[in-house]
């Protein structure tokens, strides 16, 4: 934080203040005007830093319309959507992370994959919830595409579908693949086991 010095009045006779490189001029919350004063203000941060160490990645505005202040015009999925999320998406992320992290599999019927267990129920929930995150991803992707290019220029729409969208969608079709194999898989065991 930068230190402050005195600079002269106001015109009703209250202090205003400025950093010492003279820079920025502060002044206190009330100071018997009228004039409206914010804590509030917009950083400039051309790159994500920890401290004194710079990540060398590029801190940039992505313009999000599903997340701008003010907000912009939102499309009639999206409560449902958030909805999804704060229900089922958290409650089943919590509960997943427990089960691939757990190192215990003496239930019957765990598999095992390098000592982390999870149910054949659990792979069932986790092929619905990876199903339903794709869905609803690929939704934001189509709709952010369609956005208006004097709003979203065509290089933001690439960084948001590419990098942020697109990442997530891949992770949850991933997940939708490997998790339709193994129920796959225990659905072929057990037709085996019944036939024998």
């Amino acid at each position: 934080m930068a230190a402050t010095t005195g600079c002269p009045s106001t015109t009703a006779g209250d202090p205003i203040f400025k950093t010492t490189n003279g820079s920025l001029a502060a002044r206190p919350y009330y100071i018997g005007d009228a004039q409206l004063v914010s804590s509030y203000f917009r950083r400039v941060e051309p790159a994500v830093v920890f401290g004194a160490i710079d990540t060398g990645v590029p801190n940039q505005a992505y313009n999000d319309q599903f997340f701008v202040r003010p907000a912009a015009e939102v499309p009639f999925f999206f409560p449902l959507f958030a909805v999804f999320e704060l229900v089922f998406y958290l409650l089943v992320f919590l509960w997943a992370v427990r089960a691939l992290w757990s190192r215990s599999s003496s239930s019957s019927g765990t598999s095992t994959r390098g000592g982390v267990g999870v149910s054949g129920s659990a792979e069932l929930l986790l092929f619905v919830y990876g199903l339903e995150t794709a869905f609803i991803t690929f939704t934001c992707i189509y709709d952010a595409a369609l956005w208006d290019p004097a709003v979203v220029s065509f290089k933001q729409k690439t960084v948001l579908i590419g990098r942020l969208y697109g990442g997530y969608f891949a992770l949850a079709v991933l997940m939708t693949i490997d998790m339709y194999g193994r129920v796959l898989k225990r659905v072929g065991t057990a037709e085996v086991k019944k036939t024998q």
